[in-house]
């Protein structure tokens, strides 16, 4: 070969070589721009769904245990991933994938927001505000309405700020009713909505259960009945009171209307209740972009501050164009929605009630790192032996419990010698087992029989009727 060919030879395999190398190292750079993969173990969700149902339903928790892999749109971040992402799964183990808007093969869409033209107006809040009465503020949910990750929840959670505001139009002073538990869903808070909120009477009720009703695995129908239900009861005790539906988001349903999205935005259209869609809102504020998540969350659920600046924000927006002035005005309830799966009375079956016995003793709660729930449940109920059976007769079309139950220990739920369900313990305890949902509205027997070891903590059994 001649020489000159040899060097002409050399620089065309450099150039080649350098080429690939700049590829790849573009490719890596634009991967690590993209990505924002959380681990949903990292934050605080205690009280998680460990059941496994023997009468072909299941309690597969797809929302929290999906990771957002899917994949990103360019350089900024647009884009949700394909439209096959798991969504919520519900108790008949059909898994909802929503209505995804936009993928890698649209354009953006921008979300249908929930309209609030034909809602009820905060007209009887803002009447009381304008002539400086009191007005009692009610907000209730998980751990994002209590303000986890803020720096400080009493100042900076959305909750915090929204009530910052409510007091600057207000003549009157504001009194502020925080009855949101971390890591709890509407299941739980239907058992505790009378106890924490109705019963207090408050004028105006923030309720917000989309995100945990999804990480709890349960069914649409029954989130819908939850929020009926607490709807109701807030009329019952005061017909003047004013509701708010408050929708938060995360990372797996970020731009998507799943089954419970629905099925929550429907009860509330019925009902005529505003709705606030915070992430909605944010949806389409940033035309998808998943990447909003970096600077505005500490992880795939929980906002930071800024994070928190923009639910309070948007709620703020929302108050401007509901509290209007009109004469105060009982609030006109339909028909309830529901039929066979509606409630309108929940009962919980104290540990306490049962008393102690030769297999049984009633005491304390191990677990003091969650007191929220003490004041309404103080005592558990635990069987001093394994193997050992309870039976609990009831009037009603739902049962479940609350307390907790850990590694090792299995609980086996029967109800009227036909349908079961087996729970297996598992390391992060659970406070919520909504177990049969769908039964008639009538009498049942129900057996619960411990095995493996006696590692578990019932609060108390929930009927509905």
């Amino acid at each position: 070969m001649k020489p000159e060919f040899k060097y002409v030879s050399l620089l065309i395999v450099f150039l080649l070589m350098f080429n690939v190398c700049a590829c790849a190292s573009k490719s890596t750079s634009a991967g690590e721009d993209n990505s924002f993969a959380i681990n949903t173990d990292d934050f605080d969700m205690p009280f998680r769904n460990g059941s496994s149902d023997q009468d072909a339903t299941s309690d597969t928790d797809s929302s929290e245990s999906s990771k957002n892999t899917s994949s990103k749109k360019g350089a900024d971040n647009k884009g949700t991933g394909s439209s096959k992402e798991t969504g919520n799964t519900d108790n008949s183990g059909n898994t909802d994938t929503g209505s995804s808007y936009y993928n890698d093969d649209d354009e953006f869409k921008p979300m249908e927001i929930p309209s609030r033209k034909n809602a009820y107006k905060l007209s009887n809040t803002f009447s009381k505000m304008q002539k400086g009465e009191t007005i009692k503020v009610a907000y209730f949910g998980g751990s994002v309405t209590r303000g986890y990750g803020a720096s400080d929840d009493e100042k900076t959670s959305w909750r915090a700020l929204t009530t910052a505001y409510l007091k600057s139009v207000s003549s009157g002073s504001v009194t502020e009713i925080n009855a949101a538990y971390g890591g709890t869903g509407s299941y739980f808070g239907a058992s505790r909505f009378e106890y924490d909120v109705s019963s207090k009477k408050p004028d105006l009720v923030f309720i917000e259960f989309l995100v945990n009703d999804g990480y709890s695995g349960l069914s649409a129908e029954h989130s819908k009945a939850n929020l009926e239900y607490m709807i109701n009861n807030v009329y019952a005790k005061n017909p003047y009171a004013d509701i708010v539906l408050v929708l938060v988001t995360n990372t797996a349903i970020y731009g998507r209307q799943t089954s419970i999205y629905k099925a929550q935005v429907g009860v509330a259209n019925y009902y005529n209740i505003p709705i606030v869609d915070f992430g909605g809102e944010l949806y389409n504020r940033f035309e998808g972009s998943i990447g909003f998540f970096k600077e505005n969350f500490n992880d795939s659920v929980h906002p930071n501050d800024k994070g928190y600046k923009l639910y309070a924000d948007i709620m703020a927006d929302a108050l401007k164009e509901l509290l209007v002035s009109a004469p105060s005005a009982v609030h006109k309830k339909p028909a309830n929605m529901l039929s066979k799966n509606g409630f309108t009375t929940v009962t919980n079956i104290q540990a306490n009630s049962f008393g102690n016995s030769s297999k049984w003793i009633v005491s304390p709660w191990k677990d003091s790192k969650n007191k929220d729930y003490h004041a309404l449940y103080p005592m558990c109920l635990a069987p001093k032996n394994a193997d050992t059976t309870l039976n609990v007769t009831f009037t009603g079309n739902t049962f479940g419990y609350i307390g907790t139950i850990n590694d090792g220990c299995t609980l086996t739920v029967v109800v009227d010698g036909s349908r079961k369900k087996v729970l297996t313990g598992k390391k992060s305890s659970t406070i919520e087992y909504p177990l049969f949902t769908d039964l008639d509205n009538t009498a049942h027997t129900v057996t619960v029989t411990v095995t493996g070891n006696t590692d578990v903590e019932i609060a108390a059994f929930v009927t509905t009727k």
